[in-house]
């Protein structure tokens, strides 16, 4: 039988293996454990346990971005640690972000804490405000720090896969040694193809490729996430559901603001808004019939008189969709924060 022979069966046998294994092992992904109820007294259902937007957000796109520090800073706001002032600066940019004086809760994330107690106080640990260019261009770096424990502690939570991980898996390893094989080969039945003009063995070497490139592309895909990753996953779809189901026509008109506010960085954060805008703006309508003038501007944020639910949505959506470079200035590091008791 000849090389070239060989080669072809070796390499579609290989391929076809590859295939099989690759198709078997998505039709049993890891097994997730029932999700425990985390539903309140009164049957609502609550955020889940030691999540926030940003993590909701991370755990949607399995990466963490400064687009997840910017829905920190607006869930932050949301609860009562940030004010955010949209009349100070022409572009979301120059909107200044002023610290209150909400004492820190031990339940803040790293991320959280960090934000707070660094670029938004002073040297003697005193409220200050500043913008989110201040922010972005500052030499300390606060954003890309805040990021970084963001990713740490997700993937310390196995939410987001570890690169790590998928780099040393056996996947990975395994097609890359598939891989290298399948390049050489195809190159040495290149050769041998001018001289005899048989092309089976480069068919072979192509399929033994192909079956690397498989597992490779497999191995970074495959198992970064155990059953507590899974069930996080899980859990962001069930509470986003049930936002979409709540609606605002039983709440108050005086308490509409504090509605809108509690929901929108959440719906942010799935980018699924528009339901919670129509929402407001027909009970808007609502109230015009019965001549009440309502804000709906939630009271974190200082808005222009007059902005309407889709225009203040607009300018927050334009806020996350920022920029997302980061100016390489100078490595210098805020110190990280020491919690009380620790």
């Amino acid at each position: 039988m000849r090389i070239e022979t060989v080669t072809l069966l070796v390499g579609l046998v290989a391929l076809v293996t590859t295939l099989v294994t690759a198709f078997m092992s998505r039709r049993t992904p890891p097994p997730v454990p029932e999700l425990s109820r985390w539903r309140a007294g009164d049957g609502t259902l609550p955020p889940p346990p030691d999540q926030t937007p940003a993590s909701v957000h991370a755990l949607t796109v399995g990466e963490v971005t400064s687009h997840d520090i910017r829905l920190s800073l607006l869930d932050l706001a949301s609860r009562g640690y940030l004010h955010i002032d949209m009349t100070s600066g022409p572009k979301s940019d120059g909107w200044s972000l002023r610290r209150t004086d909400k004492q820190l809760s031990s339940a803040l994330h790293d991320h959280e804490w960090f934000l707070l107690s660094g670029p938004f106080s002073d040297a003697l640990g005193n409220p200050r405000t500043c913008t989110w260019a201040e922010l972005r261009d500052d030499s300390g770096r606060p954003i890309h720090q805040a990021q970084r424990l963001l990713t740490e502690e997700m993937r310390r939570r196995r939410w987001i896969p570890d690169e790590k991980d998928a780099r040393h898996s056996v996947w990975a390893w395994t097609g890359s040694v598939v891989l290298l094989l399948g390049i050489v080969t195809t190159g040495y039945m290149l050769v041998d193809w001018l001289a005899t003009s048989h092309f089976n063995g480069v068919l072979g070497g192509a399929a033994l490729t192909t079956a690397g490139v498989v597992l490779v592309s497999r191995g970074r895909r495959h198992a970064p996430l155990d059953a507590d990753g899974l069930a996080a996953q899980q859990a962001c779809l069930i509470w986003r559901d049930q936002l979409r189901t709540e609606n605002l026509n039983d709440t108050p008109i005086n308490k509409l603001a504090d509605a809108f506010g509690r929901k929108l960085v959440w719906q942010l954060a799935y980018d699924d808004h528009a339901g919670l805008v129509a929402g407001v703006d027909a009970e808007l309508v609502r109230a015009e019939r019965w001549s009440q003038q309502v804000s709906v501007v939630p009271r974190w944020l200082t808005a222009t008189e007059g902005t309407t639910p889709s225009e203040l949505v607009d300018q927050l959506v334009d806020f996350l969709a920022g920029s997302r470079h980061q100016p390489l200035g100078e490595r210098k590091r805020f110190p990280r924060p020491r919690r009380k008791g620790k």
